[in-house]
């Protein structure tokens, strides 16, 4: 292949496959390269804490930017929140659900490569819930990127997907409604593959033995779960992160105006408790 041959098809593949050169461009980093990166809340309801460090902040509001980075969210009854984090993923808290945020790092970028269609960078996000009820939309994170929930019973493993997740003194269920991802059962006794449409539950009992407990469709499972994972997939949508350069965290932006989050209740989905 002569040199000009070679730049043409070297063009070529970056056009052709833009994520596939962006993973190339990231690989080349260290962990001390990663940094404390920042979520916004869009929305909530209720009482929502957030403690970092063992000091217990100031209840959140909407808007809030934080570095959710070793950090416990907490909602209370009758409570909800959606978080929008740099990579892309969204998360919605609902009632009294708590979720404990171990570790949650990426790599800085510049404005050459600010992207709401994939992650512009690397990043690494481990989050550990203890009760209630969370729902997940990931549908753009860096091949080289890493997204891992950890369960009273086993722990998940994110691909791209909008999810659902339930764990109670029944176990867990997993509800997938696009996407994939994947349940790892305790002490590395195998895994399940979840890909939409599917719901399925893991009791305390049969994850101890390496297998699911049931499977049921998503239209058999509560309709509620569906409605609040449509919300989270929304908020999602409504951010978009400013790079920060080479050395800093991003910003993140909201992509509508201010006045439409102020609003009247009035919501285009709506939570019946």
């Amino acid at each position: 292949m002569t040199g000009l041959r070679a730049v043409r098809f070297a063009a070529l593949i970056a056009c052709v496959c833009p994520i596939s050169v962006q993973a190339q461009s990231n690989s080349l980093y260290t962990q001390s390269d990663m940094l404390d990166a920042p979520a916004i809340i869009t929305s909530l309801r209720g009482n929502i804490s957030f403690t970092k460090e063992e000091k217990k902040n100031k209840d959140l509001t909407p808007h809030d930017i934080i570095f959710p980075h070793q950090s416990v969210f907490t909602a209370d009854k009758e409570s909800h929140a959606f978080l929008v984090f740099s990579n892309g993923v969204a998360i919605g808290v609902d009632s009294e659900s708590v979720i404990d945020i171990e570790h949650y790092k990426q790599l800085p970028f510049t404005s050459k490569k600010e992207s709401q269609q994939f992650e512009p960078s690397v990043s690494e996000l481990r989050i550990r819930m203890t009760v209630g009820s969370i729902s997940v939309v990931s549908d753009h994170l860096s091949p080289l990127s890493k997204f891992t929930i950890d369960l009273p019973i086993g722990h998940v493993r994110i691909h791209s997907a909008s999810a659902h997740i339930h764990y109670d003194e029944t176990g867990v269920r997993i509800t997938a409604y696009s996407g994939s991802l994947t349940y790892y059962y305790p002490d590395e006794k195998g895994r399940e593959f979840i890909a939409e449409p599917s719901s399925m539950r893991m009791s305390r009992e049969s994850a101890l033995l390496g297998r699911h407990a049931d499977t049921i469709t998503v239209e058999e499972a509560e309709e509620d779960w569906n409605v609040f994972t449509l919300a989270t997939e929304n908020a999602g949508k409504r951010v978009f992160f400013k790079a920060g350069g080479k050395k800093a965290a991003p910003t993140p932006v909201l992509i509508v105006p201010q006045g439409y989050f102020k609003q009247p209740e009035s919501r285009p989905y709506e939570f019946i408790k």
